[in-house]
């Protein structure tokens, strides 16, 4: 059990990054959602913010990969990472293959009898997982989301290792993400290389690991990757980054983000094509209380973490999380995000664009809201796209979908 001393210490610690993130990325009180999720001009200079709070021990507070962060125990992942699969004496970052055909195995590389070798099929989707900060795939953030895949269809699942360059302070973290960018786009190249599609290949990170399927997927040369699913993408030192070192819509056809635990670890402002903000986005439901100085650090830790739980569950269910999308409304109250969609958090195939000419109910039903309509057009011969920011609501324990 901790110490005293160290507990006080880690509530000080927490109570201290959570007044930090306030202030660096709120200037004013937000009342509505397209305003609390927009980015405001930081009160204070992150640069000489770094010098100020470098010796801090920022693992207590942003991806944590130490287990479940719900607050009732949770049934251990099936499948574990046999250690011999990831090479002690190998890169800083490792690309490991599941499938339901085979051992783990290590991908090299730039070698080509090592991935003949291999159980990847190519008929199969390509699912590349990413970690956070101190963490690795053998925690939760990746366990999770494999096994989901794997007991539920044929995948190629990656797990991308990338520990090794993410497991001190948070700032020297910032810069592994760039390497370990620059390591997962040679990567990319190396599958597309190989024969793999373009549109085979989805890019899934947490936290940290969001930014660096950003910078990977903007490495692919020759054409773009198909999809890359953010779940609460880091917040502290993002803000004012170039779009270059952070996700954005651009770095593959499709960007779905599931925000989680905005303006406190993550980015507040839409990332994607599509925005999920679960409970208004900020704080999910059966998580500790944030105001209760006894369980600060397990908070951060429940909120942060319970994106990649929602994510898994939406790979078993793909009824989970209708969605609804918001305009001009407070976050808060879900009587304000009024329109009514066929949007699915997490489901691809949701977020069709709708052919009015062809599919009058369903266009009918998504240019209903007169907010909304003034945008996209009344539809005519145009298209309308499901894109934007959804609201939904989740249980506390799960399964969190009410479907």
């Amino acid at each position: 059990m901790m110490g005293i001393l160290t507990t006080s210490l880690i509530i000080l610690n927490g109570l201290l990054v959570a007044t930090l993130m306030f202030f660096v990325t709120l200037s004013k009180p937000e009342t509505n959602f397209e305003s609390s999720t927009a980015l405001s001009k930081p009160i204070l200079d992150l640069n000489k913010l770094k010098e100020t709070i470098s010796n801090f021990n920022w693992s207590e507070y942003f991806e944590v990969g130490r287990g479940n962060p719900q607050t009732t125990p949770v049934q251990k992942p099936t499948t574990a990472v046999n250690e011999t699969y990831l090479d002690p004496y190998g890169p800083n970052v490792q690309f490991i293959l599941f499938t339901r055909d085979g051992l783990p195995y290590n991908l090299k590389l730039d070698a080509h009898e090592n991935f003949v070798k291999s159980n990847f099929n190519y008929s199969n989707p390509t699912k590349i997982i990413i970690h956070g900060f101190i963490s690795s795939i053998r925690e939760t953030v990746f366990q999770i989301n494999k096994d989901a895949y794997l007991e539920t269809g044929d995948y190629n699942v990656i797990g991308m290792d990338w520990s090794v360059l993410c497991e001190f302070e948070y700032f020297t973290a910032m810069r592994g993400a760039q390497i370990a960018g620059s390591h997962l786009g040679a990567f990319l190249r190396y599958l597309i290389q190989e024969g793999v599609g373009y549109e085979n290949i989805h890019l899934i990170g947490h936290s940290l690991g969001a930014h660096v399927a950003a910078m990977g997927a903007d490495k692919v040369q020759g054409g773009k990757i198909h999809r890359i699913t953010g779940l609460d993408p880091a917040g502290p030192g993002y803000n004012d980054v170039p779009m270059s070192y952070r996700l954005d819509p651009s770095d593959a056809h499709l960007v779905d983000v599931i925000h989680t635990n905005m303006r406190l670890l993550s980015l507040s402002h839409p990332q994607g094509h599509l925005d999920f903000y679960p409970n208004g986005g900020r704080f999910q439901p059966g998580c500790p209380e944030l105001a209760d100085i006894w369980t600060v650090t397990d908070s951060l830790e429940c909120n942060h973490g319970r994106a990649y739980h929602y994510f898994a569950e939406t790979i078993r269910n793909k009824g989970a999380f209708k969605s609804y999308r918001c305009a001009h409304v407070n976050v808060s109250n879900l009587d304000y995000c009024v329109i009514q969609t066929e949007v699915y958090m997490g489901q691809e195939e949701t977020y069709e664009v709708i052919d009015c000419s062809t599919n009058k109910i369903k266009a009918n039903i998504a240019t209903k809201p007169d907010n909304w309509q003034a945008a996209v057009k009344k539809c005519t011969s145009a298209n309308i796209s499901w894109y934007g920011s959804y609201y939904l609501r989740t249980r506390a324990l799960p399964p969190y979908s009410f479907a």
